[in-house]
Parts: C-alpha cells; structure tokens; sequence
C-alpha cells in the first residue's frame, strides 16, 4: 500500500519482501503490513546521504496508528550535542500572489530545520497544484531530492491517501567515559534476581546502543571488567540517582492530507508546529563576526591569571545584555540593528516585497527567516506577528596545570571549555501593513526603543584582565576549573622525582664549576696540580699541558 497518482500504469509486480511474507502477512487497523508495489506512476523516492548528515530511508515502512497510511521514515539523524534545539532557520509560503514563477492557483512551501549548529539544516519543499474540479497535484522534495512525484523527475502526482513522513534525530548522553558513572543489568544475566553493576560507557552507537564496560564478579568471586558491545538504553541507568538513562531523541512529521493538502503540517514529536520554533544562530553562521570565546591561562600555583580580553570585554561576555544601536525606518520597510554580547550582532529587518497579497518578508542578518501571509504562521487577528529566538552559546577556553589524584600539581597543561548555551526571545508585530514605521520589535519582552544603548566605552584599547581565581569568582561568578589525570603518579611518586631531579642539578652545576676552574691556562711556576681522575671529569697538572704542546 502507498500513495498512488492519478493514471494506472502497467508495472512489473515487485520481488521485495518485507518481514510479513505472502499468506503470513497479517492486517492490523484494516490495512495490511505487507508493502505492495504502487500500481501507478507516483512513487516515493529514498533520499541517499552520508550518515548522521543526511540518511536514508529505512527497509520497510511501518504503520500509521493516526490514520490509514503509511509512515515512511528518513534514517535517524545523530549529533554530538546532548541538547536537541530544533529551529527552523526559513520559512517561506508562497501562492501565485508572487508572481508569474509558480503558475497560476500554485502554491510552494519550503522548511528549513536546523538540528545541529554544525550540520545542514534539512530542506523540505511541497509543491501543490489546484484543480477545481478534481483532486489537487503534489510533488515533495527533501535536500533536492523527491520522496513523493508523478512519472517525471519534477512531475506532480495525486494523493490517493494521507502522506505521512518522519524525520528522527538522537542527541548524545551525558557521562560518556566518567568511570562508574552509570549502572548496566545484563539482558541474560544468569542469576534470577534483578543485579545491576558499576558501568562505564565508553561510546553511543548511530542506533542507539551503547558500548558499556562493567565491573562483574566472575566465578571465583573477584571483579573483573566485561565489555559489552551494544547495550541498549532500558539495561542502563545512573548510579547515584539510580534514574532511567535518557537519550535526547525528537522527531519531525509531515502531513499532507489527501483531501486538503494545502493545509499540510509539519510538526515536532509532542505534535506542536514547528513554525512555533523559529530561530537562528548567534553569532551570525554567514558571518561568524569573532570567535564567541574568551580564553584564560592559570599559573601553575593557580594565584593568578590572564584573560585574552579586558574588564569591560568579559563582564558584558557574562551578562549577555543585549544593547540597541541603530534603526532604518521606510513606509514598507524597517529594520533594527542589536548587540548580543561582545561578539554578536544582528540585523532584523521586515520588508513588503510582494505588491499583492499580504505576504510580509522577515530577515535576519540579510537571510530570509519568514516569508508568508498572516494566516500560514497562524497569526491571531489578522496582524502580521512573528517569534523567533537567537540561539547561541558563551565559551570559556581554560589553560589549566593539570593534578593527579591527589591534588598535586603536574608539569603538564590541559585546556578545558566551559559552555553556556544563551537563547534571546524576539518579537515583530507590524499593526499596518501598509505602513512599517509602526512596526515594533521585543527582545525578551523588551521593546527596542528601551534597550540599553551600545556603550562606546569599547572604542579605546583596554588591557587584558589579570586576577586570581576568587577575585574572578567573585566579580563575574567565574569558577575555575581543575583538570585531573587520574593516571598520573600520586604525590609520593611526584615529591621523589622532584628530589632526583635537584640532586642531578646540583650534581651538573658541581661539575661544571670544577671544570671550568680546573681549564684555566695561567698556573704559577713550579706549582706541581694533582687531581684524582674520575670516569667524567680529567684534569691535568701545567707540567703535562707544556709537555704536550
């Protein structure tokens, strides 16, 4: 079963299978699990991309528990971060209100989501045509690829059914290679009673799974480490609290209803919008003013350090205030210019491209964020209103002399980030179309015209900043951190290489003032010099020095 156009076409029966096979194949909810070859020219294309950037669709569908349909799925999308923020970074619903481009009674709808600040945001396009008098054409694309058209590359089909597809992405855990830090029960532990042991996970798999070493007692009763090569999530939890292991997991559904497919939907796992999620990066990706960091050396006794930045730099870097420093006002056009921070600043602008209809072009730093009608992001009252945030993260580069287990302090150094993810809240509302000047802009609740001005105390060379760690403490709220190698000999071992090394410094600083007393070329006359001679040092008397010249 799948979605099907509008003409029959002769094709050859299929040879896949899925897991239910022939007369084995069950029916649940009415509508059989077995895939059959859609007996029509629409067909639903796998999207080929590399792992974890892009994905691919899965073997076999599953079934829709919402309607009857089927549920087709892009491969799960993974990141490194242990945050899932999904934003969607464009937005634009475009009729024939635009122009002559789409045709007439055409409209196209384009997504662009971001899940990973460092990866490709996925592109969905859905284009439908009207018909008035029979059902209306589709053709849906993702990252330029088709997952849903007619008999041609770019031709539209119709829906027979509902299309449903899903776009999963999986976040990284908190706790990877902390020793013991979670708990591991055994699937086929051979004991009957529920045993959880001390467990370390070494990696999180792309599906899922976990590489977990644990601490077991083996037959003989001592402990002895066995690592497991995939555990999943329901066999783990943390030690102390003893909670469930969560894994940071979200989803995106499209929906295109057969009947109305102009009121398609594309929506998060809880089943909100996600137009209710707009959002762009901070600083700018296209820009990337500075670097976001700021970087500070400790000294090896830790009384003091030195920040790459001066006082005013790291304590408008802390508090994050967002500063107003100008605005453009035209009759279809306004825009507003703010500072976030010391290294972020951004451009929102709201612009009348289109003389007809009521689409409304929102841009931030020079890149469409919005561009749609009131009604496609579902605007109350007919005003033009739109949120978005500003997503980013503050970052502190620690230089640090790392300690041993015992706290003593090693001759090596290690660098440590500290980061602290910051979202902004923005607001537009434009109460007249036809006159932009009334248009106001809110940063986190804020109106524009009542945010702090940009202080032009940055415009003169400020030194960097030198302190200890409790005056950093206390004046910005700065902890230092410390980087422990547990590896590393304990102090003991530390203090009798510290002596070793002393006594060979004495013993070369011995040796070369003696040789260098001993190589003087004036000896009085009939001195007669005796020195023992040794394996590393042999000096001669002045009689043997004039014999051999």
């Amino acid at each position: 079963m799948g979605c099907q156009g509008s003409k029959r076409a002769q094709t050859p029966q299929s040879q896949s299978k899925t897991l239910l096979d022939g007369s084995q194949a069950t029916k649940a909810g009415g509508i059989s699990v077995t895939e059959q070859q859609p007996a029509s020219s629409a067909s639903v294309q796998p999207v080929s991309s590399p792992v974890c950037a892009g994905g691919s669709i899965t073997g076999s569908p599953t079934e829709s528990a919402r309607s009857h349909c089927l549920l087709r799925k892009y491969r799960t999308l993974c990141t490194s971060k242990t945050e899932l923020d999904i934003s969607v970074v464009e937005f634009s619903s475009h009729d024939s209100t635009v122009g002559s481009v789409l045709g007439r009674n055409c409209k196209e709808m384009r997504w662009k989501v971001m899940y990973d600040r460092d990866a490709d945001p996925i592109d969905i396009k859905l284009h439908i045509q009207e018909h008035k008098l029979h059902s209306n054409e589709v053709e849906i694309e993702c990252n330029g690829q088709p997952i849903f058209h007619g008999a041609g590359a770019h031709a539209k089909a119709k829906l027979t059914q509902d299309f449903r597809y899903q776009w999963s992405f999986r976040g990284s855990i908190r706790g990877i290679n902390e020793l013991n830090f979670f708990q591991v029960k055994p699937a086929h532990f051979s004991s009957s009673a529920e045993v959880w042991f001390p467990a370390t996970i070494t990696g999180q798999r792309d599906d899922g799974h976990f590489e977990v070493t644990a601490q077991e007692c083996d037959e003989n009763g001592f402990i002895s480490e066995v690592k497991y090569p995939a555990v999943h999530k329901d066999s783990l939890r943390e030690a102390v609290s003893q909670k469930p292991l969560v894994v940071p997991e979200n989803c995106l559904t499209l929906e295109v209803p057969k009947e109305d497919p102009l009121h398609a939907v594309l929506s998060l796992a809880d089943g909100e919008l996600v137009t209710h999620h707009f959002g762009k990066a901070s600083p700018s990706l296209a820009a990337m003013q500075e670097k976001p960091e700021i970087a500070l050396k400790v000294s090896k006794d830790r009384s003091s350090l030195t920040a790459n930045a001066g006082h005013q730099v790291v304590s408008h870097f802390v508090s994050g205030e967002v500063r107003a420093k100008s605005s453009e006002v035209e009759r279809l056009r306004h825009s507003w210019t703010i500072q976030v921070g010391p290294f972020a600043e951004h451009t929102v602008e709201i612009a009348k491209r289109y003389t007809l209809g009521k689409i409304v072009t929102l841009l931030v730093d020079g890149e469409v964020l919005v561009e749609a009608s009131p009604t496609d992001i579902a605007c109350v009252g007919g005003l033009w209103q739109c949120k978005f945030r500003l997503i980013g993260e503050r970052v502190l580069d620690f230089e640090v002399y790392k300690t041993n287990g015992e706290g003593g302090t090693l001759n090596d150094k290690g660098n440590i980030k500290e980061r602290c993810k910051y979202i902004h809240e923005c607001f537009v509302t434009i109460p007249n179309d036809r006159n932009f000047s009334t248009a106001q802009l809110f940063i986190d609740t804020v109106p524009f015209t009542e945010l702090p001005v940009e202080a032009y105390l940055m415009s003169y060379e400020e030194s960097h900043l030198t302190t200890t760690p409790l005056a950093l403490l206390h004046t910005y709220g700065i902890s230092t951190p410390y980087i422990v190698d547990w590896n590393a000999p304990g102090n003991m071992m530390v203090l009798a290489n510290q002596v070793l090394e002393q006594a060979n410094n004495g013993r070369k600083t011995a040796g070369s003032w003696l040789a260098l007393c001993c190589s003087a070329t004036s000896v009085a006359d009939g001195d007669d010099i005796k020195v023992a001679e040794s394996d590393d040092i042999k000096v001669f008397s002045d009689h043997h020095v004039a014999g051999s010249a």
